[in-house]
């Protein structure tokens, strides 16, 4: 019989820099590198920069992540070779930048960041966004800190390339997480599909 599939409620919340003084006082609590190795529940947890090479483990994930919010309409190999395809050429071309953590070089998470040039402003000539996306743990490795890990890496990354503002949508059961690491409800957007 068919599985029943919840579908997630989805909201769109942005990250704001984080300015001097607040700075400090995360650099405070732990934060690991970019590609730090770290202590993980007597295992060994390394976060890395994905390559192009990674393409195919991003895709992995990416039909992991929509199958399990119910929103995988087609063929699962389809979906993952057109995935595969989009992280090979946006890494390769950089408009992506992603990462990979892995347990004993098994890779147990992900995340990836669509890197956004907008048009300069006055004062403001290199302005740079991103969209934070395929924020995936497998269900065995959940609350165990992984998706912090990972976000962390990026939003370390998003402040050394200057990166202006990182939005997101998530889950209603995912919120507290982005929420806890400074992200905050955007409502001066507006949105239409053509």
């Amino acid at each position: 019989s068919p599985r029943k599939r919840k579908r997630a409620a989805y909201s769109r919340i942005t990250w704001i820099p984080i300015f001097p003084g607040r700075q400090a006082a995360l650099r405070n609590q732990g934060r690991p590198r970019a590609a730090a190795t770290l202590p993980y529940n007597g295992n060994v947890l390394l976060i890395r920069p994905a390559t192009a090479e990674d393409a195919a483990v991003l895709a992995r994930f990416r039909v992991l992540l929509f199958d399990e919010m119910g929103r995988l309409d087609e063929e699962a190999a389809v979906f993952a070779q057109a995935a595969e395809n989009y992280f090979a050429w946006a890494l390769s071309t950089g408009r992506e930048a992603a990462w990979i953590a892995e347990v004993f070089g098994e890779p147990v998470g992900v995340l990836a960041l669509t890197l956004e040039p907008m048009p300069p402003k006055p004062r403001r000539h290199r302005l740079l966004e991103a969209y934070m996306h395929n924020v995936y743990v497998l269900p065995k490795q959940r609350q165990q800190g992984i998706a912090k890990r990972l976000v962390y890496a990026a939003l370390d990354y998003a402040r050394a390339e200057e990166i202006g503002r990182v939005r997101l949508y998530t889950s209603d059961d995912a919120r507290w997480l982005y929420e806890n690491l400074g992200f905050v409800p955007h409502t001066r957007y507006l949105e239409l599909k053509p």
